[in-house]
């Protein structure tokens, strides 16, 4: 091989060089108008404020809660929705925003709450943490916004122990009702196998006493360290 070729040419020409290796270092890797993967999941490599999800088109989605149960309101008109794995270690911290407006039928007082999970079933009983939303007995739509950091603290290759720290603000024709919380004790959360799975889902669920419906206008995950 005549090395001196390697630096002249264009990068298009280069189709001949596919090095076989075992492992490779470089001071620094530089890739020209594609995306940095990972070389083993091949998933898209995200630096810090990068997203992970956030709302996508003009429409802003509509769900309807029923009594005692959980809605998914982080999928519809959005983009993105996973983590790669190895995008959380230890000290990695990643911030949540979600805003919009909701109505409760019949009016009444309580509250609406947010559960941010990495699985797709019972929410309430492995989210990172309930997200409150309290309300007064008022009509008509209530705004609402809550922003939501989390710092992992410890990892395994089925579960992730998150510091959670969150501020809420519901708003209504009384007064604003703004809720803070940081846990004390952060819960140990399962997710899938680090191991056997090229991306965590993330999703957010939505909770309430009676029925609701909830219009989300603003949402985003992105990664802050």
């Amino acid at each position: 091989m005549d090395l001196k070729s390697l630096n002249s040419g264009t990068v298009e020409s280069k189709g001949w060089l596919t090095p076989v290796v075992g492992t490779l270092t470089a001071n620094a890797v530089v890739s020209k108008g594609f995306a940095l993967r990972d070389p083993v999941s091949l998933q898209e490599v995200r630096v810090g404020g990068a997203a992970y999800a956030s709302q996508d088109g003009f429409a802003s989605p509509i769900y309807n809660l029923p009594a005692a149960s959980y809605i998914d309101v982080s999928t519809a008109s959005a983009e993105g929705g996973f983590i790669p794995p190895y995008q959380l270690q230890v000290g990695s911290t990643l911030e949540i925003y979600m805003a919009g407006r909701f109505t409760r039928t019949p009016t009444a007082s309580g509250a609406l709450t947010f559960y941010p999970t990495f699985v797709d079933t019972s929410p309430s009983l492995n989210c990172l943490t309930e997200i409150i939303a309290i309300y007064d007995n008022v009509a008509g739509p209530l705004p609402f916004e809550f922003r939501c950091t989390f710092r992992v603290i410890a990892i395994t290759d089925t579960t992730i122990q998150c510091r959670v720290s969150y501020n809420c603000v519901t708003g209504s024709s009384a007064a604003s009702v703004v809720y803070i919380n940081t846990d004390s004790t952060p819960n140990v959360v399962q997710t899938p196998s680090r191991a056997a799975n090229a991306v965590f889902p993330f999703k957010i669920f939505a909770g309430g006493a009676t029925d609701l419906s909830l219009t989300r206008d603003q949402y985003y995950v992105r990664q802050i360290v």
